[in-house]
């Protein structure tokens, strides 16, 4: 591909607009078309981006011939049957997280995806810097054979008492800031062999961040213990209702242990043996550590470079946030309580080695 990928955003929310930002600073793109039924939206995303086409429906701007590839930037209940459509109309799609609020949706999807010679950017993305430093580190032995793995993403909630609260929403954090933490831990240890979901809802009657009351009308707690078929277990969890945000990755060895602080763009070591990366003394939670500091990057540009390289490769990135989605959605089916969650095929290939020798540990 040598001309600019040309992009329709659909939806020019919060989201929508910080991809038009970013799309200024990212080689390869150019934004030719906007969407949203909203005409203050509109205005908006064309001060952000004044020579794009501005489009009321989603028709309009999937027959726009100007646009290459649809960024899906919808409430989540549309993502799935936004990028159906976009890819019926012969588009590269990025799909925001949830690539699909059910399994019959993500049955579809699939299918679309099959059925139609386009690239399909399915986030969150696997293929971060920070997750090939920590398999680095592991891979190294600093902290001996990976035993346990802690994932979490804990948020008070969205800011805004808009329609992440409500049932229109379809779920929580389940299908909103879980999938983070899901998929970057199945990025390192692959395919579990068994899976256990918990969803529960605390808060009924919220105070949002922006100050206004609701009736909350979806969960806001969802946890999964995994265990691989290597006899090693991981947790995951994210939650709305915690006072303090954390957004980390644990890695627990047989030696040591190191923790991905994401917000923080580090990795802290707890070793008698130092990394061989630039590191740092750290502290972690009052005892010593080395820190190694991670490159920073925009989350909206890292997805459009992404989506650049996967058009011009014609490599398609669905199948991995899809398994870990599956898993999401079947722990969802009961929507209380605890459900075992069989593991589905076409998971990630690990960037650890769970693996463990002969030797006496």
């Amino acid at each position: 591909m040598t001309a600019p990928l040309r992009l329709g955003v659909l939806g020019c929310g919060m989201i929508g607009s910080a991809y038009l930002r970013q799309a200024h600073t990212v080689a390869g793109v150019r934004v030719t078309a906007i969407c949203s039924p909203s005409a203050s939206s509109r205005d908006s995303a064309l001060r952000l981006w004044p020579t794009a086409r501005a489009h009321r429906d989603r028709s309009a701007l999937l027959d726009d011939p100007a646009v290459d590839a649809i960024l899906v930037c919808t409430p989540h209940a549309h993502h799935c049957a936004d990028a159906v459509a976009a890819l019926e109309a012969g588009k590269h799609v990025l799909i925001e997280k949830p690539i699909a609020t059910s399994l019959r949706e993500l049955d579809q999807l699939e299918l679309a995806a099959a059925r139609h010679d386009r690239v399909v950017v399915a986030l969150p993305l696997l293929d971060r810097p920070a997750l090939t430093a920590v398999a680095e580190l592991v891979g190294s032995g600093i902290i001996g054979p990976p035993m346990e793995f802690t994932s979490m993403l804990d948020v008070p909630g969205p800011p805004r008492s808009n329609w992440y609260y409500s049932r229109e929403a379809v779920a929580g954090p389940a299908l909103d800031t879980l999938p983070y933490a899901l998929s970057r831990l199945l990025a390192l240890t692959g395919t579990p062999s068994v899976a256990t979901a918990s969803v529960t809802q605390a808060i009924v009657h919220r105070r949002c961040l922006d100050g206004a009351t609701l009736t909350q009308q979806v969960e806001d707690h969802m946890s999964m213990q995994l265990t691989f078929p290597t006899g090693q277990q991981a947790m995951v969890k994210s939650s709305w209702c915690l006072h303090r945000p954390e957004d980390y990755l644990i890695v627990r060895g047989r030696s040591g242990d190191m923790r991905l602080d994401c917000w923080r763009n580090r990795i802290l070591v707890r070793s008698n043996t130092p990394p061989e990366q630039p590191h740092y003394t750290a502290t972690w939670d009052d005892t010593p550590a080395f820190g190694v500091d991670l490159p920073s990057a925009d989350p909206e540009h890292a997805k459009l470079t992404a989506l650049v390289a996967a058009v011009t490769s014609n490599i398609d990135i669905l199948a991995e946030s899809s398994f870990a989605m599956r898993l999401i959605l079947t722990g969802l089916t009961t929507q209380t309580g605890a459900v075992e969650v069989p593991p589905a095929t076409g998971g990630p290939q690990p960037l650890v080695d769970l693996r463990i020798g002969q030797e006496y540990l």
